[in-house]
């Protein structure tokens, strides 16, 4: 798929990300973190995919890792199928659910960006 489809099905599941949060007690930090990709899906959208996606993406797998809550990962069908928050783990586990999201369209666009870079070198006398 193209880095336009992709961008065109993450931005609305990011921008509804931002907007669940409304009702958390930290939302506004969680705002601020998916509005981060929504901007970039943005961009995705008019096929403008650039070097700053490496970072981004390790970051946010850096994010992911260090929040995710790894000896509650047998509980994870648990945690993500209710809709009521049993205990801080379960909030945990669906923000480092979301952050791995965030984490593969950021991979995929980093991906997408050295391919292309490939390809370009790869072209006789640097024409793409």
């Amino acid at each position: 798929m193209g880095v336009r489809i992709v961008s065109g099905i993450m931005l609305p599941l990011f921008l509804m990300s931002i907007a669940v949060q409304y009702n958390d007690p930290d939302g506004w930090v969680w705002m601020i973190v998916y509005a981060f990709p929504a901007l970039v899906a943005v961009l995705g959208l008019f096929n403008q995919v650039s070097v700053s996606v490496i970072p981004m993406s390790a970051v946010f797998t850096l994010g992911g890792v260090i929040l995710m809550p790894w000896n509650e990962l047998a509980f994870f069908g648990e945690y993500v199928s209710q809709w009521h928050m049993k205990n801080n783990n379960a909030e945990y586990m669906r923000e480092a659910l979301g952050l791995f999201i965030c984490v593969a369209y950021f991979d995929f666009l980093t991906l997408v960006y050295f391919l292309r870079r490939r390809t370009a070198a790869a072209q006789p006398d640097g024409v793409a």
